[in-house]
């Protein structure tokens, strides 16, 4: 790149104009590509690999589509807001584990927190396109579509 000082542009500047841009760009890029990582771990029912998202005191997005929930593990501390949002596939019902019972965040059961909607638990409760949830507590839980249950995801939940 030539430039040509008699038409009102020093070299310097164009240089230091070219640093900021370049500089900028990767910046920019950093922030859209920090805390995830690709996970070693593998899923105990197959061999499909792991995403894995370091959320931090953020919001945490996770996706439901036709290959199930994306990224599979999330994690975020207490406090943070993970929301699924569905983009394609079968009906999502966000609920904790075991299925269909969904007790293991706070024992209690679908039957029993469901009946009062919204529940503290974490379960979506029925059909929808956006579930959103407040962690209050550290731990690792898995969860699952309840409407096909081989899809499934954990959030581990730091303090």
């Amino acid at each position: 790149m030539q430039i040509n000082a008699q038409r009102g542009m020093a070299p310097g500047v164009a240089i230091v104009l070219a640093l900021v841009i370049i500089i900028g760009g990767g910046l920019a890029i950093k922030k859209y590509t920090t805390g995830v990582k690709s996970s070693d771990a593998f899923k105990s029912k197959g061999a499909a690999m792991l995403d894995e998202t370091d959320v931090g005191n953020e919001a945490a997005a996770v996706v439901y589509g036709a290959t199930g929930f994306s990224p599979e593990i999330i994690t975020v501390r207490v406090g943070d807001i993970v929301t699924w949002t569905k983009e394609g596939g079968p009906d999502m019902w966000v609920g904790t584990d075991e299925h269909p019972t969904h007790a293991e965040y706070d024992g209690t059961t679908l039957k029993e927190h469901c009946a009062t909607k919204p529940s503290a638990s974490f379960d979506q409760c029925g059909i929808g396109n956006i579930y959103s949830f407040t962690f209050t507590k550290p731990g690792t839980f898995s969860y699952h579509n309840h409407r096909k249950a081989l899809d499934s995801g954990t959030i581990i939940v730091t303090p």
